[in-house]
């Protein structure tokens, strides 16, 4: 019996510490004499020879049953025969009206006469609550046929019921259907609130609950005038809008012929504020960025910090020296951002290392330090860190084979001084090459075409693996992981935990999402939010598998430009696109001059120079936002980021810096757009207490009330001055199957069946009826009489020694 069973198996651990109390408790009652006896001195030596013979054998009793009480045991695989089964779990809530009426029961009737079924409801009506459904009504070892679409849209998610699938050894099969009665949808995604005169783009989504590509004629209207008409099988259109100060209703309606029509129409309200006031900081009168500025903000000028920043969304500094900048001024400053306003600070001639920034006290302030960045040959160590899971599972445009090619392009794109490892997981994480140069590795990627995926995808047991890769290195370390994202919550949780672990490490995680295709592919493919965030978490990066030519300004080996007294073009490129600065941005500037900087570890780099050096960096301080602007404001190098094709980057940076441009007004009403018959929440600003026909406020800050309204219609309502829109339920979009059903059914080992393949359902069904069940076999007893036989045995070398 292996020691280690008892050592990593036990249920309670911590009685394990009373071994050594008890032996020695033992040791001193032996060792004891409670009663004087007269005794010659071989009498003592035999009775202090079995004073040993008994502590020993004690020892040994002792621990046993200690071993005993901390319940030892090994996880068995047990099989469990049982009779074929199958219980059909059937959504009945509205979305599924487009698919054949009677669905469940008819595949009941065709199954029965050769397993047992059971059929349960799990939805019906206007709500969704399938994964309630779900866990309510399953028990351990079931067979499951899900007759749903999968889309939950209250209660518990499908990923926690495939979390509570792992641990009661449940299967899940889905049924894939044609909607007999094919319905469209149509939503909206843009801004619910903008400042005037500004460019706002606004996204129109569409489809067929079959997922066919089929015309739709869309026609969308913003307050009543047509800004969009068209008829074709495009699923996402945009457009784009200035939008003048008040409310602005957006209405985009489908024209078909379909199943329902509550779905047909989606509404937008569109909330414009005035221009935000700002401070602009600056020396020189009649600057490009002055100009630039006074086109979106209501700007104000000062040559010195004005004592009163209260008025202010947001200081923006222009080229100042750092003399210019007493300590009282950053004092003020630091509470100014501190408090929830937003700092800017632009380079140029005067500033940053031109400017005195370095270790002073407004450096401080600044998601930068400032100086060269430096790149020294072979101090960057980097994981690739391969997803090998089933859900990357080989398939057009995403998977292993998509994974495979990332891994080699991101590969190629490093200097060859570069330490570099392969790992991958599935269920378990194992290395595909140890850690080393670059130019030392033999045929690596013909080593990463090797990976194939299958199994489960646990990426903390991969993150785990990269940061024992990387332990002992010095210099940078970082992960580069190539994966869909697509995990249950628990594994999730793990990840995130996993991540956390590497971040203390000094280790920063880059994500790389292993999909290449449309906009549409790619959603239904991934799940970029959880790439996003892991990478968040650790102060890395996200990249779309199309964007690892990115990787290259971080890790590639970029050729600087050699120092002169010439100027030297620079191109701009975005670096991270997961931020709201930087989200669906293109540049085309051409630069000729930067301030040397480089992010502090919680600064976020945005956008940097074609060489890789900073030019938009950005931070969070307190309940504030800091930009640092690394270039000038066109004067003499960066004149092209004013242009109409690359300022937006810098109008998203200012509204950034901002925050929410209605959160300095005194009459502010706020309300969101909702569902029917769900509710949304009223917000009011006053300094008396609102009253409004079947609404209750209740104060929530000072001069602040909030209620809570729930409409009854679709369409535009008007409250208390403010518009918000209502749309049909969120049950009806979008249709068809769901991509967490997908990753259910593929994690738990089911499968889907054609609505007419009860054979395979039957089949299925039969080969499940034999189930392997985990289970633990304990070693309680065995301890426990192998106690008591020493026990004896400690009696017989006693009786056999006094003889």
């Amino acid at each position: 019996m292996d020691f280690s069973v008892f050592v990593n198996n036990l249920e309670m651990p911590r009685i394990l510490w009373l071994i050594p109390i008890l032996i020695l408790i033992t040791f001193w009652l032996l060792r004891r004499d409670f009663v004087k006896l007269a005794e010659d001195s071989n009498t003592r030596a035999r009775r202090r020879a079995q004073q040993w013979v008994i502590l020993f054998f004690r020892s040994i009793i002792i621990a046993l049953l200690v071993l005993a009480l901390a319940s030892p045991y090994v996880e068995r695989q047990k099989t469990v025969n049982t009779d074929p089964y199958l219980k059909i779990l059937y959504d009945a809530s509205t979305s599924m009206s487009v698919y054949p009426e009677k669905l469940a029961d008819n595949i009941k009737a065709q199954l029965e006469n050769a397993v047992d079924v059971e059929l349960h409801t799990i939805a019906s009506g206007g709500t969704s609550a399938i994964g309630d459904g779900i866990l309510n009504s399953v028990r351990d070892g079931d067979t499951v046929l899900l007759i749903t679409d999968g889309h939950a849209n209250t209660g518990a998610s499908l990923g926690d019921v495939g979390l509570f699938a792992a641990s009661h050894n449940i299967t899940f099969n889905a049924l894939l259907v044609k909607p007999q009665n094919d319905d469209a949808w149509v939503s909206i995604e843009g801004p619910d609130k903008t400042v005037a005169n500004v460019d706002n783009t606004f996204q129109i989504n569409t489809g067929w609950a079959s997922g066919e590509n089929r015309n739709i004629r869309l026609v969308v209207s913003i307050d009543g005038s047509e800004v969009l008409n068209t008829d074709d099988a495009e699923n996402i259109h945009t457009f784009t809008r200035q939008l003048g100060e008040g409310y602005h209703r957006i209405e985009a309606r489908i024209f078909v012929d379909d199943y329902l029509a509550e779905n047909n129409a989606y509404y937008k309200t569109v909330k414009v504020v005035p221009k935000p006031k700002v401070l602009l900081w600056s020396l020189a009168p009649d600057a490009p960025m002055e100009t630039f500025l006074r086109q979106v903000y209501d700007v104000t000028r000062a040559t010195d910090l004005p004592t009163d920043l209260s008025p202010y969304y947001s200081v923006i500094t222009s080229d100042l020296y750092g003399a210019e900048i007493s300590d009282d001024d950053v004092v003020r400053l630091t509470e100014y951002v501190q408090d929830g306003n937003g700092l800017f600070v632009g380079g140029g001639s005067a500033s940053y290392d031109k400017g005195a920034y370095q270790n002073s006290y407004f450096e401080s302030l600044l998601p930068v330090v400032v100086g060269e960045p430096g790149r020294e040959p072979g101090d960057v160590n980097i994981v690739i860190l391969m997803d090998a899971s089933a859900s990357t599972a080989a398939e057009e445009g995403g998977g292993i084979s998509i994974a495979r090619q990332i891994a080699v392009s991101v590969l190629n794109q490093m200097s060859p001084n570069v330490k570099v490892g392969v790992a991958a997981f599935r269920n378990k994480a194992f290395v595909v090459a140890p850690m080393g140069y670059k130019h030392e590795h033999v045929d690596l990627e013909r080593t990463i075409s090797t990976v194939y995926g299958a199994g489960s995808s646990k990426m903390h047991l991969g993150i785990t693996q990269a940061i024992e890769m990387l332990k002992g290195t010095a210099g940078s370390k970082n992960i580069i992981m190539i994966s869909d994202g697509l995990l249950f919550p628990n594994d999730e949780a793990a990840a995130r935990d996993a991540v956390l672990a590497a971040r203390k490490a000094g280790i920063k995680l880059y994500t790389v999402g292993a999909a290449v295709g449309t906009e549409e592919f790619i959603e239904n493919r991934m799940d970029e939010e959880t790439m996003q965030a892991l990478a968040a978490l650790s102060g890395g990066i996200y990249f779309r598998g199309t964007q690892t030519s990115r990787l290259n300004l971080l890790f590639g080996n970029v050729k600087e430009p050699e120092k002169s007294t010439q100027q030297t073009e620079w191109g701009v490129s975005v670096l991270d696109s997961n931020h709201f600065i930087t989200e669906n941005i293109e540049l085309s500037a051409i630069i000729h001059g930067f301030n040397s900087v480089a992010p502090k570890t919680t600064g976020r780099m945005l956008v940097t120079t074609s060489t890789g050096e900073p030019l938009v960096t950005v931070w969070h301080l307190g309940l504030g936002r800091v930009v640092a602007y690394s270039t000038d404001d066109g004067t003499s190098w960066a004149g092209q980021m004013l242009n109409s094709a690359n300022s937006k980057v810098l109008v998203r940076a200012l509204n950034w810096a901002n925050g929410d441009p209605d959160r300095k007004r005194s009459d502010l009403v706020d309300v969101k757009d909702t569902s029917v018959n769900e509710p949304t929440q009223l917000t009011i600003k006053s300094a008396n207490q609102p009253t409004a026909e079947g609404l209750a406020f209740y104060k929530v800050r000072p001069e602040t009330y909030e209620a809570s309204l729930t409409p009854e219609t679709a369409g535009f309502h008007n409250i208390l001055g403010a518009t918000y829109a209502a749309n049909y339920p969120r049950e009806l979009s979008p249709l068809g199957p769901s991509k967490e059903l997908g990753l259910l059914v593929g994690q738990t080992g089911g499968t889907y069946f054609a609505q007419d393949n009860v054979e395979g359902m039957v089949e299925f069904a039969r080969t499940h009826a034999t189930k392997t069940v985990a289970g633990k076999d304990y070693f309680r007893w065995h301890l426990a009489v192998l106690a008591a036989c020493i026990f004896l045995l400690e009696i017989l070398l006693r009786r056999m020694m006094r003889r």
